[in-house]
């Protein structure tokens, strides 16, 4: 186990240096005085992005909080806390499973643990099916405007497409049990102390059902969910139009959906690298560069972005040391079935 550990810390580390290695040649391309330029024109614009960021979370965290059942749904405002004080981590380890981790620590205690498990998985799904959607009507402003040449603007739309299906497909198998199906398969392979208890089987079986029927038995949640979700992804666009507009870069409507649905994509095709570092950011001068407007603007704006995550990164491990102390107690361990 110690071997795994350090062989894959050890991948991490090989990925952070060459996305570090590449950001630096980024930098050495565009030339330290011209990127110092551009990002000096952000000024006191960067205050604005930071609380455009924080009204995103919020307003997502509205849609996560739709995603427990009414009778088990926590306080608003410690959920919102919690999806803040995940950004600590989930920006900084691949596919941001490390922020769904601290969620459900964090969040112990303030509702029963199948509750919290399914309602993060309606969570997390209900996001990236929103956010594909959201890219699918962005990329076809551009298309319709004719502002990008129809080749990339096509090949813009169709990934997004695709990206969507993939992603609806999806909810087939959220109705399919398949939590207790996978360990009453894998149980019997497993050494005996690590076959799952019957009590771990009744968890997921709680987990399968409230997945199964969560649409049905409260629809209006989900509508509801999906609409907070979409207004999160709305802020998402207001931050790209403000950063383009303080770097000086173009800013129609048509650039900022194209950006947005871009980045936006580049972003999910880039989650199973083990870091992203510099990854980003070289990905958004490529974007930049195929769409005709300066590779050098491109670096930038993924530079104020960056430092915009790190500063949440910050906020989020300060709330996660408080929210760690003040733990509740009102619901069983990890394994309980209790639902109160």
């Amino acid at each position: 186990m110690i071997m795994k550990l350090n062989s894959r810390s050890l991948i991490n580390l090989i990925f952070f240096g060459v996305g570090i290695a590449a950001l630096a040649l980024l930098i050495r391309e565009v030339g330290l005085d011209e990127l110092g330029r551009q990002l000096g024109r952000v000024g006191l614009a960067f205050i604005l992005i930071l609380i455009t960021e924080l009204i995103s979370n919020i307003v997502s965290a509205r849609g996560w909080h739709l995603a427990f059942q009414p009778e088990h749904r926590p306080p608003f405002w410690r959920v919102t806390l919690t999806g803040i004080a995940a950004l600590s981590v989930s920006g900084a380890l691949p596919s941001g499973q490390a922020g769904e981790i601290v969620k459900g620590n964090l969040m112990r205690g303030y509702a029963p643990n199948p509750e919290i498990v399914s309602s993060l998985i309606w969570y997390n799904y209900l996001h990236v099916l929103v956010t594909s959607a959201a890219v699918l009507l962005a990329v076809f402003v551009p298309l319709f405007a004719g502002t990008f040449e129809t080749g990339v603007t096509f090949a813009v739309v169709a990934l997004a497409a695709v990206i969507l299906a993939l992603v609806a497909a999806v909810l087939v198998l959220l109705r399919l049990r398949l939590f207790e199906r996978v360990m009453r398969r894998i149980g019997p392979r497993l050494p005996e102390r690590l076959r799952p208890s019957e009590r771990l089987m009744e968890s997921a079986r709680t987990v399968d059902e409230r997945l199964r029927t969560f649409i049905s038995r409260h629809p209006g949640d989900f509508v509801a969910s999906n609409l907070w979700l979409f207004a999160g992804r709305l802020f998402n666009v207001l931050e790209v139009w403000i950063v383009l507009d303080a770097l000086g870069l173009p800013s129609s409507p048509p650039v900022v959906a194209m950006i947005y649905a871009a980045t936006s994509m580049a972003n999910y095709l880039l989650m199973i690298l083990p870091a992203r570092e510099g990854f980003l950011e070289g990905s958004s001068y490529l974007i930049f560069e195929m769409l005709g407007l300066s590779p050098a603007g491109g670096l930038s704006f993924e530079i104020v972005r960056r430092l915009r995550k790190i500063f949440y990164q910050i906020v989020g491990l300060v709330l996660m040391l408080v929210l760690s102390r003040s733990g509740r107690r009102g619901f069983k361990g990890l394994l309980s079935t209790d639902q109160r």
